[in-house]
């Protein structure tokens, strides 16, 4: 270093930074500000050839001993105070005087100071290593460090020097880096101007300007994902195409370039909406990592495969990115940095799984994941917040899943320590507090009941009741509303993310006016729902929630909010499904009856498609679930519109939806994948796709609304070239009342059906469909139902004779009312006939209508023979199938089971089937084996199951028969591709349906029926031993033949056999009233 004699006009404004320190303790005036970069300039003159001027060094010298001094524990604190001694050991060499006295004793060894560890090569090194660590480290004022040791670093050498433009570049990427976690705009801008420098000082085309545009590149894409400027992400792909172009193969910074160029092409898709770039960006992924195979590559792979799906509903995508993932974190310790954000990464793409299929493996899979990223992340990691974030989402996701209020409880600590951990000013905590606060509403909706059904109900979760008072915690609502205030607050006016946030306010206002009765919460909700409604994004989601809102006088406003949520196809197949239910419900309620029907059509058209068989069956059930009572109210609406074949078809079209979609899946589909399999792959996958909206959709929403939109129409124009194809011309469309009217070839089928405004019975015969209003109400009706199933209930859990009684007396009651309101009027305007097949809506399918009768005297057993059928369709399917060419028969007796009590009366059921069948195939105890079962009724013409029976409330598909190692579920046989002719479910509640879903047939009988047996004998609940033994013995005596069965009677044979026991038993219907026929 030399000191040579000459002014400089930075040493006054670093002599001022020196006094605030000394005289008034400023310890940031020598730390901070970037002060390094004043003093840069005089360090570039110190280090040439011409010096710099005493005073200068003086300046610097005493910067660095201050520095040293404002803050000695720093890990720099040596580097600084050895920096200072060797400017003042030049100092002494000139100008002995002007070394303060403090220092001169610290002199004797300057002059060995390597420069290494000293002044500005030693603040590279520093950064450098800085640098690697705050990738990793949520540190700011480590990562400040970083920004003013580089800020100085490159203000030290003059522009053409060979290290210049890598300086340059990492100071543009520490700058990145902060803007990443600040938000602030100015770091990007700052970044860019630098990164643009640091290429215009490389030789063109050279290998190093390569590198400088991919950091320009980079940055450019992080502004242009703040800002969404255009302009920023078509540059941003120029430089890192040029990039690339630049960089040979062999060269290891080739894979940056290629990452830098696919994430710029993934931002503008996210701006953009082509999937052109998306594919590219992917393309470009994969290139890296073949060049390079590290967990980070896959990790970015794996990211866009999800946005793809997301975009697509491409299963493929998904899944590759879970194995990409799960690849990935397998080969990295616990103490690679990469591990966290790897863990976390994996458990959002399950979760993204998860939320498609709603596989429990899954779930389990992400929850495990996320608990793990989270022990790895540690205090201080970047990517803690986030991670935390993505626990709680795995939390509230098993909350959902299982009803477990535990995992919600710990949803809210995760999220309250995303929300604790996040800085104020990071860009993601508006997100991290909307979950928080989503989260504490639930829980405050889980543990206040009668908050809950109204909640539910009015998001259409559960069916009406009457109750009106509600108890809440409105200070935790108040906090949940104050974190939607705060994040709200975080966000300019023009982002557009807003709109989401405004309507999240306006629901968690609208809880805690439910809650307390606040009519002021009540008015700024409807404010902030019609405000939502001016951001695109948010417009659907807005309207819908004001829809559901405003007080029922709206009319006009609420049909048009519907009628618009209805027709927007970007919207969800859920949202818009439950559009025009609150419009049909809300025209219905004013009379305005054609008007009503128009929604009730709609929302009838989108249950299909919303309950998609791309999801697991029960979950298909509890979405369905949501929509009890639908198809009752439709057809309602049309009668009183005065079109009776209007209601059948609606009834039709809105009850057994997944054995419709089973049917269409094995049919309908079947043709269609033989003739076009890509065809029918992509339509499930479509449909998959557009009955999803993202948990946490990215800041530009309304691409996401676009692509829905884009899929929509899609799927129409895919049905469209289906239906184009010979033999596909009705192809996923419901079947018309003439149709359905086949179902009544051999007799009359009577469809009962109740809703809030009307109760009749539909008389289908081939010529016509005739209405006969009836005089029961739908609180009636819901009353002794209830009373019903409580006690039946009780009764099969326990077999308490009380219970047994209770249960008689229900029952006796039941029956005697049902003869008067709904059989006797029925029989009056049927005239003489002896066949009837009945097809109960709603909540009337639990009941059982067949025998209804006077206490103790006659009823529907003494005019005709019923039949059950859960739709028209599934019983015009069994009369059209071609006859089994099985001739077998299998018997199944459970005399013991594991965990159950023994069944003596199997034995004589056994016997009865071997009189009568000699040859029949038996499987006893440890035989019947769920698998033995199954196969063999892929085999059977006729079957007789006697065994424990079981249902599943939770899970109805869940219900069926317990064999030796097992239950065998309604949804087992539903994978059985069987069609036998006869079945006999000797087993309780087989014929049972399940009050969640009463218009699904989830039972054992419904099951066989829709696989297209053609007769089945079920049970409602529990039969005593004698009374089981002697109808099997009836009917198998009265069905055989020669060793063999005729089916063709069966409903006759169980009339008389029921009869039979009714005349012994006339007030005892415990006893005879549970056995049904289902078929033809």
């Amino acid at each position: 270093m030399r000191v040579v004699v000459r002014g400089c006009g930075l040493r006054e404004e670093i002599v001022r930074r020196v006094e605030r320190f000394t005289r008034h303790g400023d310890a940031d005036a020598v730390l901070r500000g970037g002060v390094l970069a004043l003093a840069a300039p005089i360090w570039r003159r110190a280090m040439s050839d011409g010096g710099c001027s005493l005073d200068d060094m003086v300046a610097l010298a005493r910067l660095h001993w201050c520095r040293h001094h404002a803050d000695p524990d720093h890990p720099e604190a040596g580097s600084e105070l050895r920096t200072a001694l060797r400017l003042f050991h030049a100092v002494h060499r000139g100008a002995p005087d002007a070394v303060p006295e403090e220092v001169r004793p610290h002199l004797i060894d300057a002059d060995t100071i390597d420069s290494q560890f000293a002044g500005p090569r030693h603040w590279r090194t520093r950064a450098v290593a800085l640098l690697r660590q705050v990738r990793h480290v949520d540190d700011p004022a480590k990562l400040d460090e970083v920004v003013e040791l580089l800020g100085g670093v490159v203000e030290v050498y003059p522009p053409g020097h060979e290290r210049r433009p890598a300086d340059m570049s990492n100071l543009a990427t520490a700058l990145q880096f902060r803007a990443a976690r600040t938000g602030d705009p100015a770091d990007l801008d700052r970044a860019i101007d630098i990164a643009r420098d640091a290429a215009r000082q490389c030789a063109p085309g050279s290998v190093e300007e390569g590198r400088r545009l991919t950091t320009l590149a980079m940055v450019l894409s992080s502004r242009a994902s703040l800002t969404g400027d255009g302009l920023d992400i078509t540059e941003a792909i120029q430089f890192a195409t040029q990039a690339v172009r630049y960089t040979p193969a062999s060269d290891e910074f080739r894979t940056v370039g290629l990452t830098a160029l696919s994430g710029a092409l993934a931002t503008r898709y996210d701006l953009r909406g082509d999937p052109d770039d998306l594919d590219q960006a992917i393309a470009h992924s994969r290139a890296a990592l073949t060049a390079a195979d590290t967990p980070s590559h896959r990790s970015n792979l794996a990211g866009q495969l999800v946005t793809r799906f997301r975009a697509s509903g491409r299963m493929a995508d998904l899944d590759e990115a879970v194995r990409e993932l799960t690849e990935a974190v397998g080969r990295t310790r616990d103490d690679n940095p990469f591990r966290t954000g790897g863990l976390s990464n994996l458990a959002d793409a399950l979760l993204v799984r998860f939320a498609r299929t709603e596989d429990g493996q899954d779930l389990a899979d992400a929850h495990a994941a996320a608990r793990h990223a989270v022990a790895t992340a540690g205090q201080g990691h970047v990517d803690l917040p986030g991670v935390l974030a993505v626990s709680g989402e795995a939390d509230m996701a098993r909350y959902r899943f299982t009803g477990d209020s535990t995992a919600l409880d710990e949803a809210v600590e995760a999220f309250t320590a995303a929300v604790d951990h996040c800085r104020p000013e990071h860009p993601h905590r508006p997100g991290y507090q909307a979950r928080l606060a989503a989260a504490l509403e639930e829980q405050v909706v889980e543990r206040t009941t009668p908050l809950r059904q109204r909640w539910r109900r009015e998001l259409r979760l559960v069916a009406p009741d009457d109750t009106t008072t509600w108890a809440g915690d409105p200070e935790q609502l108040t906090r949940a509303v104050e974190l939607r205030r705060q994040a709200l607050a975080r966000l300019a006016p023009h982002d557009r993310r807003r709109g989401g946030h405004l309507d999240d306010l306006a629901s968690a206002l609208w809880l805690r006016h439910l809650a307390t009765g606040s009519t002021t919460d009540r008015d700024e909700a409807l404010r902030s729902h019609r405000e939502a409604m001016t951001y695109p994004a948010a417009r659907s989601s807005a309207a819908l929630n004001l829809a559901r809102r405003l007080p029922a006088d709206h009319v006009e406003e609420i049909l048009e909010l519907c009628r618009e949520v209805v027709a927007d196809r970007s919207a969800t197949t859920s949202d818009r499904a439950s559009a025009a239910a609150r419009w049909a419900e809300t025209a219905a309620d004013h009379a305005m009856w054609n008007t009503a029907l128009n929604g009730y059509t709609a929302a009838v058209d989108l249950l299909g498609p919303a309950t998609t068989h791309g999801l697991d069956r029960a979950v298909r059930e509890r979405h369905l679930a949501r929509w009890s009572g639908l198809a009752s109210e439709a057809a309602s609406c049309a009668l009183h519109a005065g079109d009776p074949d209007r209601a059948l078809e609606l009834l039709e079209q809105a009850r057994g939806v997944i054995w419709a979609q089973l049917l269409d899946t094995s049919e309908g589909l079947t043709a269609l994948r033989a003739a076009d399999p890509q065809a029918a792959d992509r339509l499930a996958e479509l449909d998959t796709a557009l009955r999803h909206r993202p948990d946490d959709p990215d800041p530009w929403q309304r691409r996401l609304a676009d692509r829905r939109l884009h899929l929509a129409q899609e799927r129409d124009e895919l049905l469209d070239r289906i239906r184009a194809q010979p033999g596909f011309t009705h192809f996923l469309r419901p079947p018309h009342a003439a149709d359905l009217r086949r179902a009544a070839t051999d007799g009359p089928v009577i469809v009962v059906n109740v809703s809030q405004w009307r109760a009749d019975a539909l008389i289908v015969t081939t010529d016509d469909t005739t209405v006969l209003p009836l005089g029961i109400d739908h609180a009636t009706v819901l009353a002794r139902a209830t009373r019903y199933l409580v006690a039946l209930e009780d009764y099969e859990n326990t077999h308490d004779p009380t219970a047994r009684v209770v249960l008689n007396q229900h029952l006796v009651s039941l029956l005697d009312w049902l003869w008067h309101e709904v059989a006797r009027p029925v029989l009056d305007a049927l005239g003489p006939v002896r066949r009837v097949w009945w097809s109960p809506a709603g909540i009337l399918a639990l009941l059982p209508l067949h025998a209804a009768g006077v206490r103790g005297g006659p009823g529907l057993l003494d005019h005709v023979v019923s039949s059950y059928t859960p739709t028209l369709r599934a019983l015009v399917e069994c009369r059209d199938r071609a006859a089994t060419t099985a001739t077998g028969f299998l018997a199944v007796g459970m005399t013991t089971t594991p965990g159950q009590l023994p069944l003596p009366q199997v034995q004589d059921e056994l016997d009865a089937v071997a009189v009568a069948f000699p040859a029949a195939r038996v499987l006893r105890d440890e035989q019947a084996t769920r698998a033995a079962v199954r196969d063999a009724l892929r085999d059977a013409a006729w079957a007789h199951l006697s065994c424990h029976g079981a249902q599943d409330p939770a899970n109805p598909s869940g219900g069926g028969i317990e064999l030796h190692d097992g239950r065998l579920t309604v949804a087992d046989l539903g994978e059985v591709t069987a069609r036998g002719e006869f079945a006999f479910l000797s087993a309780c509640h087989t014929a049972r349906g399940a009050l969640t879903v009463p218009d699904e047939a989830v039972t054992l009988a419904g099951a066989l029926h829709y696989l297209g047996w053609r007769h089945v004998i079920g049970t409602l609940w529990s039969v005593d031993a004698t009374s089981a033994a002697t109808v099997t013995a009836d009917v198998y005596r009265a069905l055989g033949r020669d060793g063999a069965l005729d089916p063709t009677d069966a409903a006759l044979a169980l009339h008389h056999a029921v009869r039979r026991l009714r005349d012994e038993h006339p007030r005892q219907p415990i006893t005879w009233a549970p056995l049904v026929h289902s078929g033809i």
